[in-house]
């Protein structure tokens, strides 16, 4: 049997959306960066696409308000609230599509592991195409924990 390369779970990213399953991944990723004192990042995606309408963003001539990235913030800080003292912890709000966002902060940012939804508040086409969890997983090279 070929060795285990060395395996530290050390900073996990974990996407926030304010869904149910974003909850519960979020506590399963306190759990394990408690047990190995590790960095937790806290990113919420905004996607224009459900904030604004396409003749909106065309008006907006590329402007995002500021009063997206504050709600972004504002949701993650019940969450912030929750991690224990041992843990890191850092936030991010981005502004774009959420699967490629997290994807790209994930492998830019050095992450050794992403925990995420299964599901989180999209369209019923995000559904039917498999969604944010499933770009993930097969478009970035970091594992990902996928919660149900």
């Amino acid at each position: 049997m070929a060795a285990v390369e060395d395996i530290r779970y050390r900073k996990i990213l974990v996407p926030i959306d304010g869904s149910e399953e974003a909850d519960r991944a979020f506590h399963h990723a306190v759990y394990l960066a408690s047990l190995v004192r590790g960095e937790l990042t806290l990113l919420h995606v905004v996607d224009l696409n459900r904030k604004m309408s396409m003749l909106e963003r065309s008006m907006a001539g590329g402007y995002v308000p500021q009063e997206f990235k504050e709600q972004g913030y504002k949701l993650l800080q019940p969450y912030m609230k929750q991690i224990p003292e041992e843990v890191g912890l850092d936030t991010m709000v981005q502004i774009g599509s959420p699967a490629e966002i997290i994807a790209d902060v994930a492998e830019n940012g050095g992450f050794s592991l992403i925990i995420m939804g299964s599901r989180g508040l999209g369209s019923l086409q995000d559904i039917i195409l498999g969604g944010v969890s499933h770009y993930v997983l097969h478009h970035c090279g970091v594992p990902t924990l996928v919660v149900r």
